[in-house]
């Protein structure tokens, strides 16, 4: 999309001039340019690329942390008071799953149907 190939590294994404990207017509993609043009190019002098991890908020490592990744994309919510009634070591998955929709009253009865 941007003119740039999958192994290509960032150095070479750029040349004396600055950034080398495509013009693309899409919105976001209009958007990630706009962005990265704002970043200024590497130069030989700051070293070789290395991919950086993002660990917690602008922390970045060279190390890759799943815990850290998944702490980052997950979304956290409060504890339910039902949590330990429908969510225990022996319950039968099909039947916890039932009484988690009957909990958030997402379960499809005839009232809802109706509606």
């Amino acid at each position: 999309m941007l003119g740039i190939g999958q192994t290509t590294k960032v150095a070479n994404a750029t040349d004396a001039q600055g950034w080398k990207l495509r013009k693309c017509c899409g919105r976001v993609m209009q958007q990630i340019i706009e962005k990265t043009k704002c970043i200024p190019p590497p130069s030989p002098e700051a070293g070789r690329d290395r991919p950086l991890w993002k660990q917690n908020q602008g922390q970045y490592e060279e190390k890759f942390a799943s815990k850290a990744t998944w702490e980052q994309l997950r979304s956290t919510h409060d504890v339910v008071e039902w949590f330990s009634i429908v969510w225990f070591p022996q319950a039968l998955p099909r039947q916890a799953f039932i009484t988690w929709l009957v909990c958030r009253n997402r379960l499809d009865t005839g009232d809802r149907i109706r509606q």
